[in-house]
């Protein structure tokens, strides 16, 4: 369905990029790029060829596949962070930018979480979908570094996601 109005709007308006997020938005990018002679951007906002991907739905399995052709063909890819661009270097591609996405914080809400939990002389928010490929409990680990030079030191995660029972 988006194809086609995508496809519609297309050959109405003469459009400079076109951009999708998903593994899926950016094959109908590529397929309408084509068409229109419009240059495209992937957006890649997770680690896909990390193996916790892989593992977590065999869906994945099929997007990475996917995200393989797709690479090459991208007129430019946007990535969230240095760790995907690393990523995706390892497989040769070269024109990568990274802009994280932003997300503005309510002001007061570092207020909320020292009256939540008092007593702490450092807070880390960590704001995460939780599942197996975010690697929640790297951050355990490291908090447990942490702990140890400064024991005041509290870290608040923030998500919903499969792993969510596991980690509680």
């Amino acid at each position: 369905k988006g194809y086609f109005e995508a496809k519609r709007i297309l050959a109405e308006e003469r459009f400079d990029l076109i951009t999708a997020q998903e593994v899926e938005h950016s094959f109908l990018a590529w397929l309408l790029s084509r068409k229109f002679n419009v240059p495209w951007q992937m957006q890649i906002h997770t680690d896909i060829f990390s193996p916790y991907f892989v593992q977590s739905l065999a869906l994945n399995r099929i997007r990475v596949w996917l995200a393989k052709f797709l690479i090459g063909r991208a007129s430019c890819i946007r990535v969230v962070s240095e760790r995907i661009k690393k990523s995706l270097t390892v497989y040769g591609v070269k024109r990568i930018a990274v802009l994280p996405i932003f997300s503005e914080i309510k002001p007061g809400i570092g207020q909320n979480l020292r009256e939540k939990y008092p007593g702490y002389d450092f807070y880390i928010l960590m704001v995460s979908r939780l599942a197996k490929e975010k690697n929640i409990p790297l951050a355990l680990e490291a908090m447990q570094e942490v702990v140890k030079e400064y024991p005041g030191t509290l870290l608040v995660i923030v998500g919903e996601g499969t792993e969510r029972k596991k980690l509680e």
